[in-house]
């Protein structure tokens, strides 16, 4: 009867109770369960978050609609655009043509609405340039640039950002990587996941082939590309060019160590030196690394590698002082997703930094130093700031912490959705409950 009673109990219970989450589990983050790991390791960096900043982003007015440059749905959009006259007809009949895969009586059709004055043609000139660009007339991608530089519509497809991409696609395929990696990386450059994307795929093909990893890093743009990827995505396990086999962490380490010594190989001023040096503190070449760093520019990333070289070698001054620089040389806003797609939760590697901080400060017995670095990246960081604020601070010191907080909890609305992954992210609430807890088991109950 017993055992009736509790299965039918449980079976209640389980009708009200709330919906289970398939997937997961969540770990909290935490910095300070393994220190030495923390401060002596470098985690993984995001390729595709560096693959957009490779070159500068040129002044011009583009915006990037990824999966919108499609002209077979042109007569559709000059009706939309209620555009009328020689510059719809002509259109229309260009992308009447292209959709039937008459590809001589669309490109007559798209160059005749070229040839109209500039007036009659800016509602679609860039799309029919775009199109030109689509049949094989390569310099018509440029056009397209031009045209949305000086005026021309381009509001809903982001044709000149996806023209980098076309005429990318079109050097790689004749056999131009280094003008592809260029055109690629100004894609990406505004903010173009296709561009940073196809970036690596290039990277991947450059590094199988000797011969064209050689050309590639005679360019600083190349070495830079190919310095990222050793940092970010050496470890990326994939089939072979020629099988369906999964290659195995042999093949992976050889495959890093020949482009650790084809970038090496490069003399002067190496592109990408801070991320190469990554890439060798992370693969145990220290020394190597301490040389590459020398050669880096002042970056955020140099400087992190820079202050892990320093605590190996005992100077915690030194790496306090440098991954304060590197905190002033990295984004607040930046965030390296967990995988190629984004799809976790990620790293924000300014507030990791804060967190090294913060290690460091422990480990000099600076504890009210720490909880001051830990609380501002709790959002990130709140089994950390937990931790401390449990087991770090006396009591009396962690009360006036709390009490130096606003007096109302600004954060209470803000809230992560607990569907998100993020459901560690604690507030000044939640830290003046944890206070309560140690008040009681001292029995300072008024207080």
């Amino acid at each position: 009867f017993i055992i009736v009673l509790l299965a039918i109990t449980a079976m209640a219970s389980a009708q009200n109770a709330p919906p289970a989450r398939g997937c997961g589990p969540w770990f909290e983050p935490t910095l300070l369960a393994d220190r030495s790991d923390t401060l002596l390791g470098l985690p993984d960096g995001s390729f595709l978050v560096d693959a957009r900043r490779l070159v500068p982003r040129p002044a011009l007015p583009f915006v990037a609609r990824e999966g919108a440059s499609d002209p077979d749905a042109g007569a559709g959009r000059a009706a939309r655009a209620r555009v009328t006259g020689r510059e719809a007809a002509l259109y229309q009949h260009g992308a009447a043509a292209f959709h039937a895969g008459d590809d001589d009586t669309a490109r007559l059709a798209f160059q005749a609405l070229l040839a109209l004055p500039l007036s009659e043609r800016r509602a679609r000139g860039a799309y029919a340039a775009f199109s030109l660009g689509r049949l094989g007339e390569a310099r018509s991608f440029a056009e397209v640039r031009q045209l949305v530089g000086s005026g021309a519509a381009d509001d809903d497809e982001g044709l000149a950002v996806a023209s980098y991409g076309e005429e990318a696609r079109l050097a790689l395929h004749g056999g131009r990587d280094v003008e592809a990696i260029r055109l690629y990386a100004t894609q990406a450059s505004f903010d173009s996941s296709s561009g940073a994307t196809s970036l690596l795929f290039v990277a991947r093909a450059v590094i199988d082939d000797p011969k064209r990893l050689r050309r590639v890093l005679r360019d600083p743009v190349g070495q830079r590309l190919i310095a990222t990827w050793a940092w970010t995505r050496s470890g990326e396990s994939r089939t072979t060019a020629n099988s369906e086999r999964w290659e195995d962490a042999a093949d992976a380490d050889r495959r890093l160590r020949q482009v650790l010594q084809a970038l090496l190989r490069e003399h002067g001023e190496l592109a990408g030196a801070d991320a190469l040096a990554a890439a060798l503190y992370r693969t145990g070449r220290f020394d190597a690394a301490a040389a590459v760093v020398a050669r880096a520019a002042d970056s955020g990333l140099a400087n992190w590698v820079r202050a892990k070289l320093a605590l190996r070698a005992g100077d915690r001054l030194l790496a306090d002082e440098l991954l304060a620089r590197a905190i002033e040389r990295t984004p607040a806003a930046e965030r390296w997703p967990g995988d190629l797609y984004g799809d976790s939760v990620g790293l924000a590697p300014r507030a990791r930094l804060i967190g090294e901080r913060a290690a460091l400060a422990l480990a000099d017995d600076r504890g009210d130093d720490a909880m001051h670095l830990l609380w501002s990246v709790h959002r990130d960081y709140w089994t950390d700031v937990a931790t401390v604020a449990e087991r770090v601070l006396s009591t009396d010191a962690l009360m006036r912490f709390v009490d130096a907080l606003p007096a109302t909890d600004a954060e209470a609305g803000a809230a992560p959705d607990p569907d998100d992954g993020m459901i560690w992210s604690g507030t000044s609430t939640d830290l003046r409950g944890l206070l309560a807890r140690r008040l009681l088991r001292e029995h300072r109950l008024a207080e």
